[in-house]
């Protein structure tokens, strides 16, 4: 039996622009984090993260980055430039991804007429790096900045020209990821795509390598260590992990060695739309999961069980985790759809 583990929060605040994405990290030359919210007009709007523990904030921009296209659907933060900075790469409703590189934009360019919903920044073991955008009409792309390095769609067109009435299935969430890909451990990255036509496909270097059926369209991913037991994948290699699949049944599934394991991890009982890894923190070794969707909580799970639950103002539209106060343990952001912030944290 876990420890007795609760959720709170460290901070509250809120915004006065309508956002659909929020993450916390070091950017540009930064010195210290900050909050970075796309926004509904387009905008890319950065914060200082709230230092003291008051209730509740009043958040106010100290700079706003125009990216001159639409509503921003997504968000990624890695140094793609090589500049020696790290860079915000934002995606649209108008299928365009923006790079900022230190406050400015350096690459404005439109990859489909469709709403890119999924960034990812996939990068090896030799330190190549590739940004990965999704969209709605199905294509997943991989660019970098001035070149387009490859692109497919999740299912082809010729497949769809035969079933009359079918349309191509929209991209829900992207993932990288490493595996073994011989039985010396040797690792090879993949992206995880998953659609709505209850599919989860495994990419690399723009060839599909594998497809499989999920029990319900996923609608979030996340890797860790999060079920014990026989079956698990050599931990020697502890880049390692297994894949949690949150589904819009809401059920969570795992998947080990590229097969998805038949008995649900848990069942919320409503469509789940975010999941986050919190690094073991038990005696177990497991690491536990942040879960939210249709419903005005994130709840804690550990070994499959909700440990704790923490109540807020209205649905999650945007989850992400990360080191923001650098005291070595994990905060939580999550942002509602009434423009609220909150930070929480597993005690």
């Amino acid at each position: 039996m876990p420890q007795k583990i609760v959720l709170t929060a460290t901070w509250k605040g809120n915004v006065s622009d309508t956002f659909n994405v929020a993450v916390v990290g070091n950017v540009f030359r930064e010195k210290t984090k900050v909050l970075v919210v796309g926004c509904e007009d387009g905008a890319v709007r950065l914060f200082q993260l709230p230092t003291d523990k008051i209730d509740h904030h009043n958040l106010q921009p100290w700079k706003c980055l125009e990216s001159k296209g639409g509503p921003i659907q997504t968000l990624a933060l890695h140094d793609v430039t090589k500049f020696g900075s790290v860079d915000i790469i934002s995606g649209d409703s108008r299928g365009t991804i923006t790079i900022f590189s230190n406050g400015q934009i350096l690459d404005h360019r439109r990859l489909s007429s469709h709403s890119v919903i999924s960034l990812e920044v996939d990068e090896d073991l030799a330190g190549n790096t590739a940004i990965i955008a999704g969209d709605t009409d199905g294509l997943v792309s991989a660019v970098l900045p001035f070149t387009d390095l490859w692109s497919l769609k999740l299912r082809p067109e010729y497949t769809i020209a035969k079933q009359p009435g079918t349309s191509q299935p929209s991209v829900r969430t992207l993932l990288s990821f490493s595996a073994p890909s011989s039985p010396a451990g040797h690792l090879t990255n993949y992206v995880l795509a998953t659609d709505d036509g209850n599919s989860l496909h495994l990419l690399q270097q723009g060839t599909k390598v594998m497809t499989l059926t999920t029990p319900a369209p996923v609608t979030a991913l996340c890797s860790g260590s999060f079920q014990g037991g026989a079956g698990e994948i050599d931990q020697r290699y502890t880049s390692v992990k297994e894949v949690a699949l949150g589904c819009h049944n809401g059920s969570i599934y795992i998947m080990k060695a590229f097969k998805i394991l038949p008995q649900p991890y848990a069942s919320i009982q409503l469509p789940i739309m975010h999941l986050r890894r919190i690094p073991s923190i038990h005696e177990d070794g497991l690491d536990s999961l942040l879960c939210a969707g249709h419903f005005r909580s994130v709840l804690l799970l550990h070994n499959g069980q909700i440990i704790s639950r923490y109540e807020v103002s209205d649905l999650v539209v945007t989850m992400t985790t990360s080191d923001s106060d650098n005291d070595g343990g994990v905060e939580c952001l999550v942002g509602c759809r009434d423009r609220t912030l909150y930070s929480i944290q597993a005690r």
